[in-house]
């Protein structure tokens, strides 16, 4: 299925659906609104399975440090580093009830996960971001961080003040330290330097 999209593929899940035992990768769906055909990046692995994936960082090989035009359309590999585009991303999150789900590891090999449900998009340009709830998981959002400070605000990347200040795309909030987007630091260093 790799290849061509399927009639009624608008996303991993359906993938997932259609054929229980796909495994990770890219596949074409078929956006449900805008009828537009893209490649995804699906985890069928993770928590159940059926994730659209629309960040994928572990080596710093992507430049994530890009404007807001880059952030809209997407850029990268989907078989590599990439981001899928805000245009894209609202349009998955709109067809019905999403979950965000958020995935990092450290330098010495340890996981953490985390997810909000009632995930959505605004309107662009700003791409408002909307989670509901708080966040569950390994990952330990106990301070709500991301679910009180980063919902409501737009999305900002290289241009505006804190793109600018934390060197890549992302929701912040007073040019927050969480900026999975930022500046690539090398495993087992602070500064990435």
């Amino acid at each position: 299925m790799t290849g061509g999209s399927e009639v009624g593929v608008t996303d991993c899940l359906d993938v997932q659906r259609l054929h229980p035992s796909s495994p990770d990768g890219v596949y074409r769906v078929t956006l449900w609104k805008s009828q537009t055909a893209i490649s995804v990046y699906c985890d069928m692995t993770s928590s159940n399975g059926g994730w659209t994936v629309f960040q994928n960082r572990y080596d710093g090989s992507e430049e994530f440090y890009l404007d807001l035009k880059a952030y809209t359309e997407g850029f990268g590999n989907t078989l590599a580093e990439f981001w899928l585009g805000l245009r894209y991303i609202k349009e998955l999150a709109d067809q019905g009830n999403s979950t965000l789900r958020m995935e990092v590891s450290a330098a010495d090999g340890s996981e953490a996960y985390e997810e909000w449900p009632d995930f959505r998009l605004g309107d662009a340009p700003g791409y408002k971001l909307h989670v509901g709830g708080n966040g569950t998981g390994t990952a330990g959002d106990d301070s709500l961080y991301f679910s009180r400070f980063q919902n409501g605000t737009n999305f900002t990347a290289k241009g505006s003040t804190c793109g600018n200040k934390r060197r890549g795309g992302w929701w912040y909030d007073e040019c927050t330290l969480i900026n999975l987007n930022g500046h690539y630091a090398s495993p087992g260093t602070d500064s990435g330097g």
